[in-house]
């Protein structure tokens, strides 16, 4: 009873003096020297009879790759081996278990490793009993991963929250069998995926509940690109795990995610009313767009000379040329996060501007039957004229009418008309287009007496 009385002292003596000192870990029982990161530099540690294990301490302050670079500097002719190991900070894992052996020449063992932030340590051993000493030197460089990557990531609940158009750098650790990201779709899309990596990667999409999967690709080496159309709503982006050909490495990849919004096409462009300098054009909505771009064009070649913002479905356009030829077209777009989402253009509406009035600048009878008629050119652009001939001033009774090709013809002698009757003649411009007639306003009727 007494003996173990003793022991229980013992024991309560030695857990005081461990809380005293604020040993909490293997760590701080083990003698090392720290391993800079990214300095260019070795550390040389020396196996010996007396010092057959050493240990190099690494402070990560972020998670990342950590690519280690081991040389086994022996120079004497007998074969030794080196053997390496990484631990975590109370070498409860093991992360790497390798060895580099040498005769008479350097070996040296290239490895990357994936960790989060934290305390590792670096065994270097050696297992038989050297007759002499020889150095082994490590050198690491870290390339961090994003900051706010950790092993909360693993799990839905910690997922990282995805800008639009933002890179990222993620990491699948040594322990990682999945890891998060999370993203919300403000509106239908496309999301398009752009991923680089050293390694196969497998991702999948997945709904809000972080169960069900929407899609399950694998991008390998170097990278790609992934598309996928989604609807509003909040989705994760799981990466890690198995594909068809593929099982995911431990590595670093960068990615980011691109909306493409969905915007749907405005249809049923049309001209809802024209006039001499200016043309309204109209169009269907297109649901959920936040506005439209118009634009035109003087019809000659492909060439679109202006375009313009609005928010209603019809849109005036002015100083245009009287009876002059234009295209219009339209696309909708929806505004995300300041920027503006574009549909495809409209079909293209070919329209022209209403021919500008004529002015009749006499009205005779030279001969019997005939009538001639006279007027000035016609402003602007037309392809001609369309004289009429009425029987009374209201012309509800139509004696004849005559079209007549070209801007330039500006005069018509017409014929077989009653010899002494009274007719009322007026004269308008005409744009012929893809078979249609599109008239100007008729210019002030002029009265004849036929011979």
């Amino acid at each position: 009873m007494k003996r173990l009385l003793s022991v229980l002292l013992i024991v309560v003596t030695v857990l005081s003096l461990f809380t005293a000192l604020n040993i909490n870990s293997s760590a701080d029982l083990v003698p090392s020297n720290y391993l800079q990161l990214n300095s260019g530099k070795s550390v040389s540690t020396q196996i010996t009879y007396e010092n057959q294990k050493s240990y190099l301490k690494i402070n990560l302050p972020s998670a990342g790759e950590v690519s280690f670079t081991i040389t086994n500097a022996n120079n004497h002719s007998q074969n030794v081996t080196a053997y390496i190991k990484l631990y975590d900070e109370l070498f409860s894992r093991e992360y790497l278990d390798r060895s580099v052996e040498s005769i008479g020449v350097p070996n040296t063992l290239k490895i990357n490793k994936y960790l989060y932030s934290g305390i590792y340590f670096l065994e270097i051993s050696s297992e038989e009993t050297p007759d002499y000493y020889y150095n082994v030197s490590v050198k690491a460089n870290h390339t961090a991963a994003d900051a706010n990557v950790t092993s909360d990531i693993e799990n839905p609940s910690g997922a990282i929250l995805v800008q639009d158009n933002k890179e990222y750098t993620g990491m699948i650790s040594e322990d990682t069998h999945f890891c998060y990201y999370k993203f919300v779709v403000p509106t239908s899309a496309k999301v398009i995926l752009t991923v680089y990596q050293k390694a196969p990667l497998v991702f999948c999409y997945m709904k809000y509940n972080a169960q069900d999967e929407l899609s399950r690709d694998q991008i390998d080496s170097p990278g790609g690109t992934i598309n996928i159309d989604l609807t509003a709503g909040t989705y994760f982006l799981r990466f890690g795990g198995n594909g068809l050909f593929y099982t995911t490495e431990p590595c670093l990849f960068n990615f980011k995610l691109t909306f493409k919004i969905n915007v749907k096409t405005p249809t049923g462009i049309r001209c809802s009313s024209r006039a001499t300098t200016a043309e309204k054009v109209s169009w269907n909505k297109a649901s959920g767009a936040s506005g439209y771009q118009v634009q035109i064009s003087n019809n000659t070649g492909n060439k679109w000379d202006k375009w313009f913002l609005t928010s209603s479905n019809s849109y005036t356009f002015k100083s245009l040329t009287a009876g002059g030829k234009y295209k219009f077209r339209v696309r909708a777009y929806k505004t995300y996060n300041g920027k503006k989402y574009f549909s495809a253009w409209s079909s293209t509406l070919v329209s022209p501007a209403k021919p500008a009035t004529v002015k009749i600048k006499a009205v005779t009878s030279p001969k019997k039957g005939l009538i001639k008629t006279n007027w000035a050119k016609a402003g602007g652009m037309c392809t001609g004229y369309q004289i009429l001939y009425g029987r009374n001033k209201s012309f509800t009774s139509i004696a004849a009418s005559k079209k007549l090709a070209g801007q330039s013809n500006t005069a018509y002698t017409g014929k077989n008309f009653t010899k002494g009757r009274i007719y009322y003649v007026k004269v308008r411009a005409y744009t012929a287009l893809g078979g249609n007639y599109y008239y100007g306003a008729w210019s002030a009727a002029k009265v004849v007496k036929s011979k």
